[in-house]
């Protein structure tokens, strides 16, 4: 779909996670937490992608990491706005 398509779908939230370093399996262990693509910086540091509406969100995904062995500086949900 477009990317206002996604947008529509997902409430426009977005989760942004910075790494306190690159590891390859940061965009596995964050893929069961979001609802599309999720973008990885030139530096491997920060990871970016769309998510639902959903409360504890930032919370799960830091769990996600964490089990993963993959540590955490910041998380930021930009909650969207449902129509």
């Amino acid at each position: 779909g477009t990317s206002r398509e996604l947008k529509e779908s997902t409430g426009g939230a977005r989760i942004v996670v910075t790494l306190t370093a690159p590891h390859p399996g940061a965009v596995s262990a964050l893929r069961p937490v979001t609802e599309g693509v999720v973008h990885v910086s030139d530096d491997g540091l920060r990871l970016q992608a769309p998510v639902s509406n959903g409360r504890g969100l930032a919370t799960e995904a830091v769990r996600s990491l964490d089990r993963a062995g993959i540590s955490v500086d910041d998380v930021a949900v930009s909650q969207g706005f449902s129509p």
